[in-house]
Formats: structure tokens, C-alpha cells, sequence
């Protein structure tokens, strides 16, 4: 069976675990889900996040996508689901129910749903869109999620070069971290974007090394035969932030795109935010808290950042240590691991399986933010599953 975001959560609580506490988790190849191509489609794609923003990173050569979410970023807007008048139907409805007649008990229990009687929508908030001037076709790659590290990476060599890209998600700083390199000076050559699914989004370059995103969430009819409810008003502001930092080379504004030329290392700093306070108030300011986390972030230099995450991360993750026995893959990517496992037996991708639920877990849901739904919080759908 191919793990999927939702079993993986249900089937890692049952494993047995020893704590370790300050202790590592286990050496770093025992936590690695690695790949020999990029991600082909969503669910290929490698999870990140820490508990407010959520990314899901293909490793594009040419062209990378990383797609975002926020966790407070629903669809509808602050409303109460009682229905004053379902309490007169509660002592009818015990009479059919212990009588036996369920089909009329069914059809009574209609009238004392909340309204409305399905759920709003978990909603994307956008997309970060790399394209890469590229010297050559690209080769000897590899793309990889280091749990301990809670980074994904992308490397490749093209025209005699080794790209490099690493990227985080910090809960200190509450901001997304991309970092390109190369094994050579001045090769970074990039067109950089934001877009999103929602109709009426607005991205713009605001600075030369600045882009900003801003909506609001509209008015929608949804699928009558979903289970994802419709809304009339105008919902949730949202806003997101993007700074781009370049070693060497330029940056400019272009066609509402930044342009990267000749950089010998380029930090992309992103965050996001909504104007959710609370459930019954979502007047916050959007962009004044998405600008306010990149421009702090921004000051500090990658190894700042990249220091605060692991230090965060690793405080919870590395708690638990598991080791049920030998990698027996001789180095296989993680899905010939999955698809070998049957025939061939390999208990440390158990514990790999195990450990990657934590991960999630961790990634998705932290103290004082929204508790992960049952996707975590990582969604692309406008109309989710």
C-alpha cells in the first residue's frame, strides 16, 4: 500500500517508540525519503511546515513549484451553525430511534443539522513559481525530505554545473526559506512568481526585490453533490510577502515577476498570513502580518534562520527514536522501497513510515495555532476531496 497523508497520521500512533530525549533520532540516511526525478504530481510532492504555513515542493529543474497553504485561510465567513429549532425534534427522534423506525428517524435528524449541513472549505493560498535559465538538460538528480532536518532538497547538474536548492519552513521566524546554490560562481539565472487558484487574487512586484499577493475570499456556489458548503459573502483578506536576498548578480522587477541574473547564491524569503483573529472576527491585517514576518526574517542571514528551525524542530522531533532493523535497500529512492517492501521485507522503512507520521504531525499542527484537519494542512483544491 502507498502511504498517503491520511494514513500515515493513523497508522504512526500505533507504533511502539523508545524515548530518546536531546538525543538524535537516528543516523540521517535512516531519515531520509529520497526520489530520482522531481514530483510528477501533487501527492508526489514533499511536505513542509510548521504549524501555520504549510508547502508541498515538486524539485523542478527547470520550472519549480511550491505550493503554499495557511491554516486559517477557510472559505465562508463567521456565522453560528445552530438551528434555534432543532431541540423540539430531539424527543420525537428518540422515539423512532428506540422504536426501531431508523428510515424516519434519519429523515427527522435532517432538520437538526447545523446550517448549513455540510462544511466550509480548507482553501490553497498560492503557488511559488521558479524558472530556471538552464545551461543544459539536466542530470544525476536527486530530490529528498530529511525528517530530522525538516528540509526538502533539490540537486542536479546541468551544463557542467551543480544546482543546489534547499527549503524550510521556520516556526521561530514564521517564514519559508528557499536557498539556491551552485557549485560555480554566477550561475544563478531565475525569473521568480506568485500566483493563486482564487479568483481575485492580485500579485504585483513592489520593490525590486519584493513581490506581494493580495485577495479576499469570494462568493461561491459550490457542487450541490459535494460535502463542501456554498457561501454568499465575501470572506477571509489574505496577503503574502516575498523577499528576494542575492550573494552577487541582480535582481529586477519584470512583467510582475522579479528577475535573477548572474547571482552566485539567491535566499527567497517568504510568509503569509490571513485576517483571522478568532472565529467570530477575521478584520485582522493580512499583509501588515505577512510583511512584518518577511521583513524581520529578511534582516537575518540564512544561517540565522536555518539555525532557529533546526533548533525548533529538532526539540520535538528528536524525542522518539525507533529502530526495528536494517535498511535492506541497498540504497533504493523511497518509492522502490514502498514498492519492493512485500516481497523483499525492510523494517527500518517501518520505522521510517512511523517516523514520517511524526513529522507530519509536528509540521502540521503547533501550540496556540489551528489543529491539523485531516489533510494536516496541506491542500491544493479549491473544491477539497
Amino acid at each position: 500500500m502507498e502511504p498517503t497523508r491520511r494514513n500515515v497520521l493513523q497508522g504512526g500512533a500505533a507504533a511502539l517508540a523508545m524515548p530518546m530525549l536531546g538525543q538524535a533520532a537516528a543516523a540521517s540516511d535512516e531519515l531520509v525519503l529520497w526520489y530520482d526525478r522531481p514530483a510528477a504530481q501533487w501527492t508526489e510532492a514533499l511536505p513542509l511546515g510548521n504549524g501555520r504555513i504549510g508547502a508541498m515542493v515538486f524539485g523542478g529543474t527547470s520550472d519549480e513549484r511550491i505550493q503554499i497553504n495557511e491554516t486559517t485561510l477557510w472559505g465562508g465567513e463567521p456565522h453560528d451553525y445552530v438551528d434555534p429549532h432543532a431541540g423540539k425534534h430531539l424527543a420525537r427522534l428518540r422515539e423512532l430511534i428506540f422504536s426501531g423506525r431508523i428510515d424516519e428517524a434519519e429523515e427527522l435528524s435532517a432538520k437538526m443539522m447545523g446550517r448549513p449541513p455540510v462544511l466550509l472549505p480548507y482553501q490553497p493560498f498560492c503557488d511559488l513559481r521558479l524558472q530556471f535559465e538552464q545551461p543544459g538538460d539536466a542530470g544525476d538528480y536527486k530530490r529528498s525530505l530529511v525528517l530530522d532536518d525538516a528540509t526538502a532538497t533539490a540537486s542536479y547538474r546541468s551544463g557542467g554545473v551543480r544546482f543546489r536548492r534547499e527549503v524550510f519552513v521556520s516556526r521561530p521566524d514564521q517564514v519559508m526559506v528557499v536557498r539556491l546554490t551552485a557549485d560555480q560562481a554566477g550561475k544563478q539565472n531565475l525569473s521568480i512568481a506568485l500566483d493563486s487558484p482564487q479568483p481575485g487574487a492580485v500579485g504585483a512586484a513592489t520593490a525590486a526585490d519584493t513581490l506581494q499577493l493580495t485577495g479576499r475570499i469570494q462568493p461561491r456556489q459550490n457542487p450541490p453533490y459535494s460535502w463542501i458548503a456554498s457561501w454568499t459573502e465575501p470572506g477571509l483578506r489574505y496577503a503574502a510577502v516575498l523577499k528576494v536576498l542575492t550573494e552577487g548578480g541582480t535582481v529586477v522587477q519584470e512583467n510582475g515577476r522579479l528577475r535573477v541574473r548572474d547571482a552566485d547564491a539567491v535566499t527567497i524569503v517568504f510568509s503569509n498570513a490571513t485576517g483571522f483573529r478568532n472565529y467570530r472576527d477575521i478584520g485582522g491585517d493580512a499583509l501588515g502580518r505577512a510583511r512584518g514576518f518577511t521583513d524581520a526574517a529578511s534582516r537575518k542571514s540564512y544561517d540565522q534562520l536555518r539555525l532557529a528551525h533546526l533548533e525548533d524542530f529538532r526539540n520535538l522531533f528528536r524525542r522518539v527514536h525507533l529502530q526495528l532493523g536494517p535498511n535492506v535497500s541497498s540504497g533504493g529512492t523511497t518509492d522502490a522501497r514502498i514498492r519492493d517492501f512485500k516481497t523483499a521485507g525492510d523494517p527500518a522503512l517501518a520505522a521510517l513510515y512511523y517516523q514520517f507520521g511524526r513529522y507530519l504531525l509536528i509540521s502540521s499542527s503547533r501550540p496556540g495555532g489551528q489543529p491539523a484537519n485531516l489533510q494536516g494542512i496541506w491542500n491544493q483544491d479549491l473544491v477539497p476531496a
